[in-house]
C-alpha cells in the first residue's frame, strides 16, 4: 500500500491534497487486503495536475514505471527475503532425520523396463484368425 503511495508522488501528484491512504477500508471479497489509496488526478477547474496523466490508464502505467524505482523499496524486499530464507533454513532443520515417507512405506514401485513392457504389450495382442472376429447372428428371411 504504501509503495502505491510513493510511487503516486514520485509520479509527480502532490502527496498531502491529491494523495489519501485510508488503511482501515478494504474491499469485501478481498477480507486480508487492507487498505485503499484515492488519489485526485484532476484539479478543481478540471485540468490534470499532472500534465501527462489525464486518466487512470496513464496514472497505472506512470505507477507501473515509477514502482520499482522507488528508494525504500529495494531494503524491504531483501529483509522479506531474509525472512523467508530464514523460515525455510528453520524448516528443513526441523525435517532433517526424519523419513520422507510413513513408516511402512516403502518407495514407490519401479516401473518396468521397456523391453519387457514392449514384449508385454505385444502379448496381448489378438491373433489373426478365426477367434478374433465377431460372429453375427444370420439375417432372417
Amino acid at each position: 500500500m504504501m509503495d502505491l503511495a510513493e510511487a503516486a508522488v514520485s509520479v509527480g501528484i502532490p502527496g498531502r491534497t491529491n494523495v489519501m491512504l485510508e488503511e482501515n477500508r478494504r474491499h469485501p471479497r478481498d477480507f486480508f487486503g487492507q487498505g485503499r489509496i484515492r488519489v485526485n488526478l484532476f484539479k478543481e477547474d478540471g485540468s490534470p495536475v499532472v500534465p501527462g496523466i489525464t486518466n487512470k490508464a496513464k496514472f497505472l502505467v506512470a505507477l507501473a514505471a515509477a514502482i520499482p524505482k522507488l528508494p525504500n523499496r529495494i531494503p524491504r524486499l531483501e529483509a522479506i527475503k531474509r525472512r523467508e530464507e530464514a523460515m525455510k533454513d528453520q524448516i528443513m532443520s526441523a525435517m532433517a532425520g526424519r523419513p520422507m515417507a510413513p513408516p511402512g512405506m516403502g518407495p514407490p514401485p519401479a516401473a518396468a523396463p521397456p523391453a519387457a513392457a514392449a514384449a508385454s504389450a505385444a502379448s496381448s495382442k489378438p491373433k489373426k484368425g478365426g477367434k478374433g472376429k465377431i460372429k453375427r447372428k444370420p439375417k432372417k428371411k
